[in-house]
C-alpha cells in the first residue's frame, strides 16, 4: 500500500470516496467548544491516554447522549449542544475545498459523527496497465502524483464517468438515506446563468455541444420545481442529493424525490433550452449596461437559427434605437425573417437623416425579395419630397398603405431629407430592383 496524499481537516469524516480526481467526504461539523477543547488537548503537553489524531477518534471524541431540543447553554449542565447538518464536501487531495454543500437530515441534531455512513457505487475503468482504477480514473493514474489540485481543477469541468454509468453515493443516517449523483451539463450552465457568468456560459455550453452532452430536448434536469438544481462552487462536478429532510438555506442542494425526465422547457422554444435562457439574459446584461454593439456582435453566435428569437431581438434593438448596431448581422437566410422585420429596419433608417447613408447600403446588401419594395419606393418618394421642415418621414408605407401596425419611428437627429443624393440613389436601386429601369435613370418628381 502506497500512502498517496494526507492532510488535517477542521471536521470530523464520516466517510469519503473517489470522485474522479478529486474526493467527496461526508463531513460532520464539531461544536466550537468541542472542537476548541479537542485542540487543546492534542496540542498540550500530554497527559496519560492521549487521543490518536486519525480518523479513527471521530466517533470516540464526541459523547453520544444528545438532548432533544437542547442549546449550546445546555453545555452549562452537562448536556451537548445540538449538532449541526452535515456536509457533502468534494476537496482535491491537496485539501482544496472545490464545494461543499449542507444536508437537511432528518433529526441532525441529534446525531454525531460515527452515525453516519457514506457508500460509494462507481464505475470502474481499466488503465493502460491492465489495473483497475475506481471512480473513472485509471490504476496507471490512480494515486499518481499527478493528482494534483491543478488536476483536480480540470477534474471540475469534465465528466470522468461514461454515459449510463455515472456513480451514485449513498448517505446513511439512522432515519434518512440520501442519493447522490454527478450534476449535468444543463445543470452547470444553468448555475453559471445564475451567478451572472454568461460569457463562460456561452463558452461551455459550445462545448458541451461539440461534444454531445448537452440536452438539447425540451425536458430540464433534475432541480427543484422541475427545473434544473444547482449546487455549491462548479456544478460540473458536484452532487445532487435527493431523499433528505431539505437543505441550508441558500446552498441550493435539492431534496426530496428527483425527477430527470421531465421539467421546465426552454426560453424560446429553441434548439437548446438552456442557449436560450443564456441569450435572453446575456444580452439584456449587455443592453442594460449600455453595450448594444457588443450584445449586437453576439446574436449570430447565441441566436444561431432561430427565426422567432432573431425577430424578438430585432423588434428590442428598435425599442432601443440601437438597430444600426443590429442590422449588420441580421440574416438574410438560414433563418430569413419576416418582411416586416426588414421592413421596420429600413423605415427606421429612412426615418433619421444620420442613417440615410446606412439606408442605402442596406438597401443595396439586403436582397430585394425580403421587403416590399413597391412599398419602400412609396417611403422613399415621400421622404425626399418632405421638406427639412416638416413631414413625418417615420411612417411605415407598404405598397402605399400606411402600416398601422408598426409605432412610427422618429427621427432623433432631424428629419431630413428633401434634395438628399443618398436618398435619390437609393431610390435608383429600388426602381431597378422593382424593374423600373427607366425611372431609376430619370430625376425623381414629387
Amino acid at each position: 500500500m502506497e500512502i498517496v496524499a494526507t492532510f488535517q481537516t477542521d471536521y470530523f469524516i464520516s466517510g469519503i470516496a473517489p470522485f474522479g480526481d478529486a474526493l467527496v467526504i461526508l463531513a460532520f461539523m464539531p461544536d466550537a467548544d468541542v472542537a476548541s477543547s479537542e485542540a487543546a488537548g492534542v496540542n498540550g503537553s500530554g497527559g496519560d491516554g492521549g487521543e490518536a489524531t486519525d480518523g479513527s477518534r471521530t466517533g470516540a471524541a464526541i459523547d453520544d447522549t444528545v438532548a432533544e431540543g437542547g442549546s449550546r447553554d445546555a453545555a452549562s449542565d452537562g448536556r451537548r449542544p445540538p449538532s449541526q447538518r452535515p456536509e457533502v464536501r468534494i476537496v482535491s487531495w491537496t485539501n482544496e475545498d472545490l464545494t461543499c454543500d449542507a444536508l437537511g437530515i432528518k433529526g441532525f441534531e441529534a446525531y454525531q459523527a460515527n452515525d453516519y455512513r457514506l457508500a460509494a457505487l462507481l464505475p470502474v475503468a481499466t488503465g493502460k496497465d491492465g489495473g483497475v482504477g475506481a471512480g473513472g480514473v485509471s490504476g496507471a493514474d490512480w494515486g499518481s502524483s499527478a493528482m494534483t489540485g491543478d488536476k483536480a481543477s480540470a477534474a471540475r469541468r469534465r465528466h470522468w464517468w461514461r454515459a449510463g454509468d455515472e456513480p451514485l453515493y449513498y448517505l446513511v443516517s439512522p432515519q434518512d438515506v440520501v442519493l447522490g449523483r454527478p450534476r449535468t451539463v444543463d445543470d452547470h450552465l444553468q448555475w453559471l446563468v445564475q451567478r451572472g457568468d454568461f460569457e463562460e456560459a456561452l463558452e461551455a455550453c459550445e462545448a458541451a455541444e461539440s461534444a454531445g452532452t448537452l440536452n438539447l430536448g425540451g425536458g430540464g434536469g433534475g432541480g427543484s420545481g422541475g427545473g434544473m438544481g444547482l449546487v455549491g462552487e462548479d456544478s460540473s462536478t458536484e452532487l445532487e442529493v435527493s431523499g433528505g429532510g431539505g437543505g441550508k438555506d441558500g446552498a441550493g442542494v435539492h431534496c426530496g424525490q428527483t425527477d430527470r425526465g421531465g421539467g421546465g422547457g426552454g426560453v424560446g422554444g429553441g434548439t437548446s433550452p438552456v442557449l436560450d435562457q443564456i441569450a435572453a439574459k446575456y444580452l439584456d446584461r449587455l443592453l442594460s449596461d449600455g453595450q448594444a454593439s457588443k450584445a449586437a456582435a453576439l446574436c449570430p453566435r447565441l441566436l444561431r437559427g432561430s427565426a422567432a428569437a432573431w425577430e424578438r431581438w430585432v423588434f428590442h434593438f428598435a425599442h432601443l434605437r440601437q438597430l444600426p448596431c443590429l442590422a449588420p448581422y441580421i440574416p438574410t437566410q438560414a433563418p430569413q425573417l419576416k418582411d416586416t422585420v426588414y421592413e421596420v429596419v429600413l423605415n427606421a433608417f429612412l426615418a433619421n437623416a444620420g442613417d440615410h447613408a446606412r439606408f442605402l447600403a442596406t438597401v443595396k446588401a439586403w436582397p430585394a425579395r425580403l421587403y416590399s419594395v413597391p412599398g419602400l419606393i412609396s417611403a422613399v418618394r415621400q421622404r425626399i419630397a418632405t421638406s427639412s421642415g416638416g413631414g413625418d418621414g417615420g411612417l411605415s408605407l407598404v405598397h402605399g398603405r400606411q402600416r398601422s401596425d408598426l409605432q412610427p419611428i422618429r427621427s432623433s437627429g432631424g428629419i431630413g431629407g428633401g434634395d438628399s443624393p443618398v436618398l435619390k440613389e437609393a431610390l435608383a436601386e429600388l426602381y431597378l430592383a422593382d424593374g423600373q429601369r427607366e425611372r431609376a435613370l430619370a430625376k425623381p418628381k414629387p
